[in-house]
């Protein structure tokens, strides 16, 4: 999968001091960071951005407030999942 393709399955945005929302992939920026899950045939990414301008977040900090965020949603139900797809 390319970056292209990832963002048409981007369904949140959040930054790291944890403002989020419901996203569309018209609202992706490029320098988001998108983190993609995959379970039981669905596919959901986050885009996942610094609230400082020009700070890009590092895949560690990106999967992990990406996951958190899904996780307190109830996306992944009662199983935590990593992250599968990283661009």
């Amino acid at each position: 999968m390319t970056r292209r393709e990832a963002v048409q399955y981007v369904s949140f945005q959040m930054d790291d001091a944890h403002d989020r929302r419901e996203a569309k992939p018209s609202d992706v920026k490029s320098d988001d960071r998108l983190v993609g899950f995959h379970q039981e045939g669905e596919m959901v990414f986050v885009a996942v951005r610094s609230y400082l301008p020009g700070v890009k977040l590092t895949d560690e900090i990106a999967k992990t407030l990406a996951r958190d965020y899904l996780t307190e949603i109830g996306w992944f139900g009662e199983e935590s999942w990593e992250a599968t797809f990283l661009f």
